[in-house]
């Protein structure tokens, strides 16, 4: 049995061995050579179709196998190989089908190989990213872009920072239009209209001081095409939807040597908050700079915390914005500047809370309902002398803000209504004096002085009949109502001497500051009859303080091209008067 088994596989294997006919053959060239790894291809006369392929070893023999049902008459072998003519031949029974391939040259398409990664260019403290290099298609404004730049980061509120450290300035052309309130700028100038985007590492605006004081700010400067220098550019959108929703922002820029505006007007109904246009993004640092803590507002509705979502996913207002922003250089570096804005905006919030408290006892549920409205009125001032020379330096700001809010809340718990109406009128102006003045010693001289005013009436009415066991006997009433205010004075004033040299730079300041603030405040009851009572014996306060300081500082500075540093010590002399 097993030698049958064997004899029976031998026959099988015989047979399908005489099943796959052998097709074999050389392929040389026209001096005898192999043609090594030349393509070998068993194709159909007809259709041209490849039944079966193989490349040709090191001697140039190759080997192909006929596939069942596949008569030889009807294929033929073609051989191909890089720098050879390509032939075919017919099948000739079982006669070798060798090749004798002639020599091809082929004349390639030139190749250009082009570099698509963004290139970045350091010159000393400067580093120039070409805003082409990283835009795209779908980028409209500068903005946009910025957030791309490799070591640029751009936090929620629209803060730059350059490697974690937040700019001091975003400069336009070299000229600060718009301060430490850039954001104006990155939301509303196109990035089609700017050339580079420089960061300015160690940036030190004032040339008196330039390689005489350190500083370690780091700044971004928007270098503009010089087409767009000539002609003045605006973007205008409209939009509308449904239910009476609308989107409209119309502006106007110019980005010449002597004449610099970014005038805008917006107006939406979306949930795009236009405040986020305003901000101070440096607004810490400025206090600090300052010494001036201006008294923070008192009174509140003591509307529910905001969610944390994407302000423009919850927020329901109506608001409308006009910007302007324009600055003249003149001769000799002098410099003017106006800042101004009007907001207005009416902002709805509803909020719905349902509460239960397990006591030992007994079980407490409470249902609450609250609306909210808020319509805020803020106007801004600014006007901006400066003359900033190699041997002279003054900046004048004069700053005046008003800020006029409504905001009108009601509140039902288990039926029971609250209403509350709450006014804030808040008007500050300062003015802000520097001048820095280089001697004919190579000594520098500076003279600072500071001066504001803040006063901020806080009125809220909440009734009626709010707790009146407590306010009013148990006796019903109209309105509680709660006034406070406190008015704020302040100067800093300090001469400042320095003495440059080639290793250290020695600065001496000597100043005071004085801060008066008064409180005034009362809680009142309006009767029904429309007469108003003290809520209690002890419902008002009149409170008022001076705080004087008299400092001295001395500060040394190393400002080298490869170490930098700076000391300061600031001692100080401090009382306060009740």
């Amino acid at each position: 049995m097993r030698t049958f088994i064997l004899l029976l596989c031998s026959m099988l294997c015989a047979a399908f061995c005489f099943a796959q006919e052998k097709i074999h053959g050389t392929v040389k060239d026209s001096t005898g050579k192999a043609v090594p790894f030349a393509t070998v291809s068993l194709k159909k006369k007809v259709s041209n179709g490849i039944v079966a392929y193989t490349i040709t070893d090191g001697k140039g023999v190759y080997n192909l196998m006929l596939p069942s049902g596949e008569k030889t008459d009807s294929l033929l072998v073609e051989v191909r190989c890089i720098g050879y003519k390509h032939m075919a031949q017919a099948i000739n029974g079982n006669t070798p089908v060798d090749f004798v391939l002639q020599a091809s040259v082929n004349q390639l398409q030139s190749v250009v190989v082009k570099s698509s990664r963004p290139v970045l260019k350091i010159n000393g403290d400067t580093i120039n990213y070409k805003v082409s290099d990283f835009a795209s298609a779908q980028d409209r404004t500068i903005g946009d872009v910025i957030k791309k730049l490799p070591g640029i980061t751009v936090a929620a509120d629209g803060t730059i920072l350059y490697n974690n450290k937040p700019i001091s300035n975003l400069y336009i052309g070299g000229d600060n239009l718009l301060d430490d309130k850039y954001s104006i700028a990155t939301n509303t100038i196109p990035q089609g209209v700017v050339e580079k985007v420089q960061v300015i590492q160690n940036d030190q605006p004032v040339k008196v001081l330039q390689n005489k004081v350190m500083s370690d700010d780091v700044a971004l400067n928007l270098t503009i095409k010089k087409g767009a220098k000539l002609q003045l550019v605006g973007q205008e959108s409209i939009g509308a939807g449904l239910p009476g929703n609308y989107d409209v922002n119309l502006n106007a820029m110019m980005f010449k040597d002597k004449y610099k505006a970014i005038n805008y007007i917006k107006g939406n109904n979306t949930g795009d908050d236009l405040e986020q246009d305003l901000v101070s993004h440096n607004f810490t640092d400025n206090s600090q700079r300052i010494d001036n803590d201006v008294p923070a507002t008192v009174l509140s509705t003591g509307a529910v915390n905001e969610p944390a979502l994407s302000r423009d996913r919850y927020l329901f207002d109506r608001s409308g914005l006009i910007n302007l922003n324009n600055l003249i250089n003149l001769k000799n570096n002098v410099q003017l500047k106006v800042n101004a804005w009007y907001l207005h905006d009416t902002q709805q919030q509803d909020y719905s809370q349902r509460s239960t408290i397990f006591l030992p006892g007994d079980t407490v549920r409470y249902n609450e309902t609250l609306h909210n409205r808020s319509v805020p009125n803020i106007f801004h001032t600014q006007f901006t002398l400066n003359v900033n020379r190699d041997k002279y330096y003054l900046n004048d700001v004069l700053l005046m803000d008003n800020n006029q809010s409504i905001n009108y809340s009601s509140l039902n718990t288990n039926g029971t209504v609250e209403n509350q109406v709450f006014k804030d009128n808040s008007l500050n102006f300062s003015n802000e004096f520097n001048l820095i003045k280089s001697l004919k010693s190579n000594n520098i001289v500076q003279a600072y002085s500071y001066i504001s005013h803040s006063a901020e009436p806080e009125n809220r009415a909440i009734g009626p009949n709010y707790n009146d066991t407590v306010f009013n006997k148990s006796v019903p009433y109209n309105q509680l109502l709660q006034n406070v205010n406190v008015p704020a004075w302040y100067t800093n004033n300090y001469l400042s001497f320095k003495i440059p040299a080639n290793v250290v730079t020695q600065s001496y300041r000597t100043g005071f500051s004085i801060q008066s603030q008064t409180l005034t405040s009362n809680l009142g009851i309006l009767q029904n009859n429309n007469s108003i009572s003290p809520a209690s014996d002890s419902s008002m306060n009149h409170l008022n303080w001076i705080r004087k300081k008299l400092y001295a500082e001395a500060a040394f500075d190393l400002p080298g091209t490869v170490l930098k540093a700076d000391l300061a010590g600031k001692p100080a002399a401090d009382q306060l008067f009740r």
